[in-house]
């Protein structure tokens, strides 16, 4: 699996086994760009040669042992930091559907239904 992150003119890639947490390959791929943008932000139009960044493979061998095990508790915590954003999400659409339901029940059961019907299909 490849997951890509595109800034400016520059592309930051890596290639992860399948069953690898998306989540982490993309945090793995912030960290490196904000920690490049960081070091190198003003060098980037100005590069003329290949490998002008080399030194920077330094801190891409630290920060790639630190997301090779997603049992970590450090990506862990990045995991279930998710997993909440995603309840809350969830939650919040669960109680705008029970809200529309609710309006319209107070006009007229039928359309309620229909509506209430309706927006669970739409999911």
């Amino acid at each position: 699996m490849y997951s890509y992150i595109i800034e400016g003119r520059v592309c930051y890639l890596t290639m992860c086994d399948r069953s690898y947490p998306k989540k982490l390959a993309f945090q793995y791929l912030e960290d490196l760009k904000n920690e490049f943008e960081r070091v190198n932000g003003n060098q980037i139009e100005t590069a003329a040669r290949p490998y002008a960044f080399i030194k920077f493979d330094t801190f891409i061998q630290k920060t790639k042992k630190l997301y090779l095990d997603t049992r970590t508790q450090r990506n862990l915590a990045k995991l279930n930091d998710e997993l909440y954003e995603v309840h809350q999400i969830m939650t919040r659409n669960v109680q705008e559907v029970l809200g529309v339901g609710e309006k319209l029940d107070r006009k007229d059961p039928i359309i309620s239904c229909k509506c209430f019907i309706s927006c669970v299909l739409d999911w």
